[in-house]
């Protein structure tokens, strides 16, 4: 059973600021046919079940929530196809690479409509699967627009535009360089200089407080860095995180580092609405080589505060808070 004082204190101390932001997502990329014997047998089995001819070029290992999921890349008589699996052997959805020529009428006027004169590099026809029941979802498609920015857009069947995300632009036969996007553009609502107070709920019913001082800038337009200096548990606290966003994976990364421990925290998230809700997994003090999962959640309130709020997994899998710290702007 999960000791609470001692997981208090590693998520109060660990997760403080930056949160104990998400660990262990960290994905391990495989070269095309190497290491296929590290993929579940029935993750393989499920995979050769729908795709009996597949070849793997290449794979990864991802952590999405609760589950372990393996993006597979492979082609199947020539074709290029791409299908998430879960380890358990369920399929999340599947893709098939398709002609333009092949997209329904309306998927194609929607993509002309906001992209006139665009050059059509890749399609995918997903297919979502839920138990025996599956369905045409969406279609990602990466097109280069006449102003020549790389563009991946995902639309519904019926041609709404679902996600729009900036890759790159080409200037006659430079190689593209990366954009910012819509999640860079997320991060940088940590620049500026704060001020912070926080509660650790070591004790429920009485709560230890903290204050703090929070600095947020960015390296270029890519990378979020926050710099905090104050006391946690009656001792002066450094830390600092590096937050980034992963336009190939859309998913919220980064790290951080603390004067109060030598584990470095690993971070896996999402966006929902003005929430960052980010992952992480760390080590329980007092138990060696065990780990606890811990969720942080930002949640910016108007552009002048962000309340934090940090949880772990109980025994019953549910998430317990364990702190809480309000930071406001200042002016």
């Amino acid at each position: 059973m999960i000791r609470r004082n001692h997981v208090a204190v590693v998520t109060a101390v660990a997760v403080m600021f930056a949160g104990g932001l998400m660990v262990w997502s960290q994905e391990k990329k495989q070269d095309k046919a190497k290491d296929l014997d590290k993929i579940p047998k029935q993750v393989m089995d499920a995979l050769k079940a729908k795709f009996p001819k597949a070849e793997i070029r290449k794979w990864t290992k991802e952590k999405e929530g609760d589950d372990v999921v393996y993006d597979i890349e492979f082609k199947e008589n020539g074709r290029a196809c791409e299908a998430d699996i879960r380890e358990d052997g369920t399929y999340i959805n599947y893709e098939k690479a398709v002609a333009a020529k092949d997209l329904p009428v309306a998927v194609t006027k929607a993509i002309d409509a906001k992209f006139p004169k665009a050059t059509l590099k890749e399609i995918m026809e997903e297919t979502e699967v839920k138990g025996k029941d599956e369905r045409l979802s969406a279609y990602e498609v990466v097109l280069v627009a006449a102003d020549k920015k790389t563009v991946e857009i995902r639309l519904s069947p019926d041609g709404k535009i679902l996600e729009e995300e900036v890759l790159g632009t080409t200037q006659d036969n430079k190689p593209e360089s990366a954009t910012a996007g819509a999640g860079h553009e997320f991060l940088k609502r940590f620049v500026g200089e704060w001020d912070c107070e926080s509660e650790a709920f070591i004790e429920p019913d009485k709560p230890m407080k903290s204050k703090a001082k929070m600095t947020g800038h960015m390296i270029g337009n890519f990378w979020a860095v926050v710099v905090v200096n104050g006391d946690m548990l009656g001792q002066p606290y450094n830390g600092q995180g590096t937050f980034g966003f992963d336009s190939q994976k859309k998913r919220f990364i980064g790290t951080w580092a603390d004067s109060m421990t030598d584990f470095l925290w690993r971070y896996d998230g999402v966006v929902e609405g003005d929430k960052l809700v980010l992952d992480s997994e760390g080590p329980i003090p007092g138990e060696p080589g065990k780990m606890i999962k811990s969720r942080d959640t930002w949640e910016f309130k108007g552009k002048d505060q962000v309340v934090l709020t940090g949880e772990v997994q109980g025994p019953d899998g549910k998430m317990v808070p364990m702190m809480k710290a309000t930071c406001t702007r200042k002016k």
